[in-house]
């Protein structure tokens, strides 16, 4: 097969591959610290990043960097005997790298909610619930990389006062946070789980909250919105759930994807047909239906419900589920990225120079717009 040119985004994007397989023989934590070491060391020559998880019998692990890069350290992957059933979970483009400082860290098992061998499943492998060990990844990640206790601090302070709001004065946000749309998009995040910590432990009621929620809005209006871009790689609609008290996830959500270079549609209508139709006039290549930030009762499983609808009615577009569970508000692009993604690859009846190709497509689609 002819080699192939692989094309380096003019944005300065990074290529992403992220990957399920099972050991061929049971391994112990200390092989596999000295795996992972090793291919950290290897890693850095390659100026590849991720993260890998390891549990009962199975591996999950994300690699980011230079697409060449990635998909040559892929090809060694594959034909590697110590594990089978090698199957590409994700591969594409993402607006930057989601664990810089990693170049192959080893996650430790309480980051996930559930067992690894339950996220993932057997072949074929469940992509939607990995996705979650690697959001969570990233949020751990960025709590190491950003010193997030030092906001956490900022946030139950800007917390309390969105909810008293003497005089009707919003707080100011901290300078960082009104010049970057991800930081200030992290202070959501931090200033809701102090929202939930205070509903949960009686210090708020639920009608506090609301209008807490209501003045963030306004703290993240006045700091300024981000336009639609000019030139598009794909559009999506965010849908607030008919009925829903939480709009801030919708908000934050439009402006990081917008800041992505994705076209996004804003729906927050009164009833389901009448957000049935706008999807349809819109046509977008995925959907988010946001859920609950601040963990209010009823929130999510309304999302949930909502979105069930949703799918029902669109089964061929990708349906996104917001809220806490999905991740960190900053990771939203990362993560309609990888929910778009059209096939599950195979490592064993694919040759890696396909893969090559498949990033040369993955490139132009994105130029125009597909």
């Amino acid at each position: 097969m002819e080699q192939v040119a692989i094309p380096v985004p003019d944005d300065g994007r990074v290529f992403r591959l992220a990957y399920a397989s099972r050991p061929v023989r049971k391994m112990t934590h200390t092989s596999v610290v000295s795996l992972t070491d090793a291919a950290a060391v290897s890693n850095r020559r390659r100026r590849v990043s991720g993260v890998l998880f390891s549990g009962e019998g199975v591996f999950l692990q994300w690699l980011e960097g230079p697409a060449a890069d990635v998909c040559g350290l892929m090809s060694q992957i594959s034909q590697d005997n110590r594990h089978t059933d090698v199957t590409v979970l994700s591969a594409g483009w993402m607006p930057k790298r989601r664990f810089a400082r990693w170049p192959m860290q080893l996650a430790d098992q309480s980051l996930t909610e559930l067992p690894i061998a339950q996220l993932v499943g057997t072949p074929p492998y469940d992509v939607d619930r990995a996705t979650i060990a690697f959001d969570q990844a990233a949020e751990s990640y960025r709590k190491v990389a950003f010193d997030v206790a030092n906001w956490s601090d900022r946030a139950a302070d800007l917390a309390e006062s969105l909810i008293v709001n003497e005089q009707g004065m919003l707080p100011v946000l901290p300078s960082q946070a009104q010049t970057e749309v991800k930081y200030r998009a992290q202070l959501v995040d931090d200033i809701c789980e102090a929202f939930s910590q205070g509903w949960r432990q009686d210090i708020w009621s639920s009608a506090q909250i609301s209008i807490g929620l209501a003045n963030l809005n306004g703290l993240w209006q006045r700091a300024g919105r981000v336009p639609e871009p000019v030139y598009t790689r794909q559009s999506t609609s965010i849908v607030v759930p008919p009925g829903s008290r939480e709009v801030i996830g919708a908000i934050v959500k439009a402006d990081l994807l917008r800041a992505a270079g994705t076209s996004v549609s804003v729906l927050l209508e009164a009833d389901a047909e009448t957000t049935f139709e706008a999807i349809s006039q819109f046509s977008p290549t995925a959907v988010v239906v946001t859920g609950s930030r601040a963990d209010l009762a009823g929130e999510q499983e309304r999302s949930n419900a909502f979105a069930e609808r949703v799918h029902a009615r669109f089964p061929d577009l990708p349906i996104l589920v917001g809220g806490r569970s999905s991740g960190p508000l900053c990771e939203c692009p990362a993560r309609v990225g990888f929910g778009r993604d059209s096939c599950t690859l195979r490592a064993g009846y694919v040759e890696w120079l396909a893969l090559k190709a498949l990033t040369v497509l993955s490139s132009q689609q994105d130029e125009f717009g597909n």
